[in-house]
């Protein structure tokens, strides 16, 4: 596994996606591999 240098920054993505069964199994291959990662919560809003 890469180690990242020290001060160095990170790749980050956003994945935006309704199908919560994608969006938990990927955030669990995340976990697997190690990478940091953050679930946030769906808006409310139905903004046009």
């Amino acid at each position: 596994m890469t180690e990242l240098v020290q001060g160095a920054t990170g790749l980050r993505i956003a994945v935006i996606d309704t199908d919560s069964g994608f969006l938990q199994v990927f955030g669990k291959r995340l976990e697997r591999v190690g990478w940091e990662h953050r679930v946030r919560p769906r808006s409310s809003c139905r903004c046009a």
